[in-house]
């Protein structure tokens, strides 16, 4: 790839998320929690329980991360840990029924980019297949940089009805 694709990659990628990362930090902190609490509480709302180790695996994040976040999840009473009987080398994170509730409660709203690429896709059929197009694109792209186990739970997660679950 030339210098002008990278340049035009870097930034376009960069500005993307920039609007996603924005709408989604004033999407939580009306829930009274930052950008990595509500990442690690939808994890486990899909889970139902989970070990810390696969939290950070899922969650792309580093081990100590996920200790600090989750010690905070449990001070504001979303979460609890548990200790395995078998192995006290192995913590256990549950959603308690309010963490449960701001999970759902997060995915009520439309985020104004999600209803930008709602109406790109509406705009034409061409359009339509484009965006399926790079869905099937980060889907192979993340599977080759975080492996099959991410996507595969990605894709199963995404069939779950938040409210249903």
């Amino acid at each position: 790839m030339d210098y002008t694709n990278m340049h035009k990659l870097i930034n376009y990628l960069r500005a993307t998320y920039k609007i996603l990362d924005e709408e989604w930090k004033k999407s939580v902190q009306a829930l009274g929690l930052t950008q990595a609490e509500h990442h690690l509480l939808s994890i486990v709302y899909y889970e139902k329980i989970t070990s810390m180790t696969k939290l950070a695996q899922l969650g792309l994040i580093d081990i100590s991360t996920v200790m600090q976040v989750t010690k905070r999840l449990t001070q504001k009473g979303l979460i609890t840990i548990e200790k395995d009987e078998r192995d006290l080398r192995v913590s256990y994170v549950k959603l308690t029924e309010l963490g449960a509730e701001k999970v759902r409660t997060s995915y009520e709203g439309t985020l104004k980019l999600q209803a930008y690429i709602d109406q790109f896709i509406a705009n034409s059929e061409e359009n339509k297949k484009f965006m399926e197009q790079l869905a099937v694109f980060q889907q192979e792209l993340n599977q080759h940089f975080h492996g099959r186990e991410f996507v595969e739970w990605v894709e199963k997660s995404s069939k779950r009805d938040i409210h249903g679950a």
